[in-house]
C-alpha cells in the first residue's frame, strides 16, 4: 500500500470508530493445545452432569412409584430411604479432572445426609429430594470446571 491508502484507511476507522461502528482487527488466536484440552475437560464435565441430572430424574420417577405406595416396598413392606438420589457419586470408577474421588466422596455424604434427613412418603418430599439432588449435581459441575483450570 502507498501512503495515500495507509492515511485513508486510517481515517476511515476513525470515521467509523466516530460513529459508533465497530472495526475488527485481525486479532485472531489460533487455539492453543491447552486451550482445546480445557475445552475437552469442560465438554466432559458438561456431559458428566447431564448423566448426573438423568440419575436424579429416574431416582425422582421411582421416588414418586414408592411413594404412591405410601413410601413402602410393596413386596416387603418396609420403609423406603432416598440414597438412590445419590447413586451419581456412589461409583468411583468415574474419572474427572483433579481429585475427582475425594469430590465425589464428599458429594455422596453430602447427599446421603441431605437424603437421610428428608426420609418420608409423599410425592412431595420426591420433588424436594430431586431439587436437592439437582443441586449437588450443580456443585459438581462447578468443582469439576474448575479442577479443568
Amino acid at each position: 500500500m502507498n501512503g495515500k491508502a495507509v492515511v485513508r484507511l486510517g481515517s476511515l476507522c476513525v470515521a467509523l470508530a466516530w460513529l459508533g461502528v465497530g472495526v475488527a482487527e485481525d486479532t485472531a488466536k489460533a487455539p492453543t493445545a491447552a486451550d482445546a484440552a480445557r475445552k475437552s475437560c469442560v465438554s466432559q464435565c458438561e456431559i458428566s452432569n447431564g448423566t448426573c441430572n438423568s440419575k436424579v430424574r429416574q431416582a425422582r420417577q421411582e421416588c414418586s412409584k414408592k411413594a404412591a405406595n405410601s413410601g413402602r416396598d410393596p413386596m416387603t413392606l418396609r420403609n423406603s430411604d432416598y440414597t438412590y438420589f445419590c447413586s451419581y457419586f456412589r461409583n468411583p470408577g468415574r474419572r474427572g479432572p483433579g481429585n475427582f474421588a475425594d469430590r465425589f466422596t464428599q458429594h455422596y455424604n453430602v447427599c446421603i445426609d441431605v437424603m437421610q434427613q428428608n426420609i418420608a412418603s409423599m410425592r412431595y418430599d420426591c420433588y424436594l429430594n430431586e431439587r436437592d439432588a439437582q443441586t449437588i449435581c450443580r456443585t459438581e459441575l462447578r468443582d469439576c470446571q474448575a479442577a479443568c483450570q
